[in-house]
């Protein structure tokens, strides 16, 4: 909101409750509001204009919990003459108006589906690619070998993997640039994260996952569900949605841990993201 005149403002956004028409409300037939999820205090944006937060309501909004009546805006302090602001309206000339602003970021249309089939592994089931020998993605263990380092580790998998994807689901995915980015309706997001130890400390890359004495390496899908949180299957042990991660969480800020290396904290390369659809 843009502020006309008057003191500093210490304004917040109520949610109103009831039905009100600009033309005809007075102080005396305001409809009522509530201070369940209010704003917090307006904060000066820039020049004039004051901002404030109102994601907790508007998502309330959004997912029908509550009727879209508007926002009540009130100053901390109502007595005295000298805490008063004015702020333009919506009967102000552009760009005077206030302002709602939304950043929409759907989740995707798939629901957490609980897989037990134990030859179904991360890729399978994050991709729901059905593949009865289980996503290879063309990672040999020469390749991996021929690699000098984890950066190199990481553009070889991401090379693999994206050479997979054109070769197999043509049409069927598309790429992402961040956990955030909009997708469409009847798609979901999946993210994919390397993990490298080496295990002998050499410095060199020497991987034989099933060899104590060499280096362990591995890749891991999760899908993102329709409520925000992240998915994902380890090997043949059933899936689960992965403790901690809720809606909005960027994955590279997740401890992702591989049972089976026994690291809490294993995948931490930088993340590749997917659109996928059937």
């Amino acid at each position: 909101m843009e502020k006309y005149s008057g003191a500093t403002p210490s304004i917040k956004a109520y949610r109103v409750t009831g039905y009100w028409e600009s033309s005809t409300i007075t102080w005396n037939n305001q409809p009522s509001y509530t201070t369940t999820y209010a704003s917090p205090t307006a904060y000066n944006d820039s020049g004039n204009w004051w901002r404030m937060t109102v994601t907790d309501i508007v998502k309330r909004w959004f997912n029908g919990t509550y009727s879209k009546y508007g926002f009540m805006v009130r100053d901390d302090t109502e007595s005295g003459t000298t805490q008063w602001t004015t702020f333009y309206s919506s009967d102000a000339s552009s760009p005077h108006k206030p302002e709602l602003h939304i950043n929409f970021t759907g989740y995707g249309s798939r629901p957490y589906e609980y897989e037990t089939f134990p030859y179904f592994n991360c890729a399978n089931y994050a991709l729901d690619y059905y593949d009865e020998w289980g996503l290879s993605f063309g990672i040999t263990l020469e390749g991996l070998n021929s690699c000098s380092n984890e950066a190199d580790l990481w553009t070889y998998t991401k090379n693999c993997v994206s050479s997979w994807l054109q070769n197999h689901m043509s049409g069927k995915y598309n790429s992402l640039s961040s956990y955030q980015s909009y997708i469409s309706g009847g798609k979901w997001r999946v993210v994919l994260r390397m993990g490298y130890e080496d295990r002998n400390g050499n410095g060199i890359v020497d991987i034989d996952n099933r060899d104590p004495s060499k280096d362990c390496y591995d890749f891991h899908w999760w899908y993102q569900t329709d409520t925000g949180q992240w998915a994902e299957k380890m090997g043949a042990s059933p899936s689960n949605l992965v403790s901690g991660t809720n809606a909005n969480t960027n994955p590279y800020n997740v401890n992702w841990p591989n049972s089976y290396f026994g690291f809490a904290h294993f995948y931490d390369s930088s993340c590749v993201y997917y659109a996928i659809w059937e």
